[in-house]
């Protein structure tokens, strides 16, 4: 072993701590040194093991999420689904392969899962069930219906609620409506200890949302569907304070807003389908004052809503003054039955012809003299059989092309208004077909001369020129439609009857605006009281 001592090393240099370089950079600079990767935009990876791969099924995925419980896999299984039966309900069949899912969706809202989760649970139900499939099978899960009505509770006992949180309970609670308006269809009809229908009266009564107030009326319309005094029947939950609202919806009419034709035609299908079951029900809405004149004033109003319509008023009134006679004109129309012969020559023609012959064989043109339009229609219907007729416009349109110097008007006695056809006299006697053509197409009016000798007064007569062609292309709309049914519905009963007693001029100027509607209200024009 060597005695030499150990020479003591130096060294000038100074050890520091190492700072690595971090991954990402590392591999930055590699592409940046490599000739091939630094023009490459994007790495391609082929012929690896597993790449193409889709793995397992949505289908299996939601089924997974559910049975483990985690909460992230299950609010991701909630956003998918939310978006999927939104676009396409049918794909989630409750019948087939998401059979599992109601039972899932129903042990979080009875949970103390977060809202927002009970939201989405709501949402997905509502949506699904806009298939038939799987809205049959929703409305028979009772654990469904206690939450639905644990969730309006909520609704109706929201006092102690915080802003945010009121504003959540009303999310869930509209998904509950939208719920509940899609299986009342399969329930109906319920008995009056429902609990569904009782927390629906008494929600509608409290809110002030317009969109609730349609959803509930679709609902108890549709639950109340088949009910009759000797089966199931709830309407007798039903009092003055909801009539009342009801009816009042119906005063929205009044403003003309697009917006408020939803709510409006809701009212009208609701009280069609409430006065179906029974008469008491007629005898309960017409039983306040205010709903009975409410109803008195808008219904004929209803009949021609959103409907622009042309009349005499569109144009400048004309002032004409013209001398009156002093004798009485004839206001009798001949019975053109008595008379066999005239009866089986105007037999022999076709319509329109028949009812220009007959016009002119029973009327002759005068200047001073007019009928009611309803007169001269109701003449012409007893005289022919239905069956060949013309409809009632079509002949009340045809009185010019008999008598060209005629015209119809309206004349105001008082506050009514009266529909005449000017420029007709009845006849004494039938006349021939030949002698009726001669004189309403010679030009003029032949009014006899020597009437004129006792004229001793004048006065002025506002003239109104209306043209039943204007309206022509007019078509009904659904609240027009839905009105003529309440119409018909009323008239089912004593009360109703009473009710529209003496509007037979308001509907029948209706009719006249809107000739379609004569088609469809004439029959009970003509059955209503005088």
């Amino acid at each position: 072993m060597s005695s030499f001592p150990l020479e003591e090393v130096t060294s000038g240099h100074r050890i520091h701590p190492v700072d690595p370089v971090s991954t990402s950079v590392q591999e930055s600079q590699f592409i940046e040194n490599n000739r091939v990767l630094r023009n490459e935009h994007q790495f391609t990876y082929t012929n690896i093991n597993g790449s193409g791969h889709q793995g397992c099924s949505a289908l299996v995925r939601h089924k997974l999420a559910f049975e483990s419980g985690i909460l992230e896999d299950i609010r991701f299984v909630l956003n998918n689904l939310v978006i999927q039966s939104n676009q396409n309900p049918a794909k989630i069949s409750l019948k087939g392969d998401y059979a599992f899912l109601p039972n899932y969706l129903i042990d979080y809202l009875q949970s103390n899962s977060s809202i927002d989760t009970k939201i989405d649970c709501l949402l997905i139900i509502r949506n699904s069930i806009q298939n038939i499939d799987n809205c049959q099978i929703i409305s028979t899960n009772n654990e469904l219906r206690k939450c639905l009505i644990n969730f309006l509770d909520l609704y109706i006992n929201d006092s102690q609620l915080g802003f945010f949180e009121k504003e959540q309970i009303q999310e869930m609670v509209k998904f509950s409506l939208d719920i509940i308006e899609n299986i009342s269809s399969y329930l109906s009809p319920v008995k009056e200890d429902d609990l569904i229908f009782n927390k629906l009266i008494e929600i509608f009564k409290l809110n002030e949302n317009k969109y609730i107030s349609i959803t509930i009326l679709r609902s108890i319309s549709r639950y109340l569907y088949n009910s009759s005094s000797t089966t199931n029947d709830a309407s007798g939950l039903i009092d003055d304070e909801f009539l009342n609202k009801t009816v009042g919806f119906l005063l929205l009419s009044t403003n003309g807003y697009d917006i408020d034709d939803e709510i409006i035609l809701t009212s009208l299908d609701f009280l069609i389908q409430y006065l179906s079951i029974k008469e008491e029900n007629m005898n309960i809405l017409v039983g306040d004052f205010n709903r009975q004149l409410l109803l008195e004033k808008l219904i004929p109003k209803l009949l021609t809503h959103k409907q622009n319509y042309k009349t005499e008023f569109d144009q400048q009134s004309v002032i004409r003054l013209y001398k009156r006679i002093s004798d009485q004109l004839n206001k009798i129309i001949p019975n053109i039955n008595t008379n066999s012969t005239l009866f089986k020559q105007l037999n022999q023609l076709s319509e329109p012809h028949r009812a220009h012959a007959w016009m002119r064989c029973c009327f002759k043109p005068n200047k001073d003299s007019y009928i009611t339009q309803i007169e001269l229609w109701r003449a012409y219907e007893k005289c022919f059989d239905k069956a060949s007729q013309l409809a009632a416009v079509i002949f009340i349109k045809n009185v010019q092309a008999a008598f060209p110097l005629s015209s119809a008007k309206v004349l105001m006695e008082g506050e009514e208004k009266k529909f005449v056809i000017q420029g007709l006299e009845p006849r004494i006697e039938p006349v021939t077909i030949e002698i009726g053509k001669q004189d309403a197409l010679k030009g003029r009016l032949i009014n006899d001369e020597n009437l004129k000798s006792d004229l001793n007064q004048s006065e002025q007569v506002k003239v109104d020129l209306f043209n039943y062609g204007f309206n022509d292309y007019l078509k009904l709309n659904e609240i027009n439609q839905s009105t003529v049914t309440l119409i018909k519905q009323m008239m089912e009963y004593s009360s109703g009857e009473q009710l529209l007693k003496g509007h037979q001029n308001e509907l029948l100027e209706a009719s006249i605006y809107v000739p379609d509607l004569m088609a469809t209200i004439y029959e009970v024009i003509e059955s209503m009281p005088m």
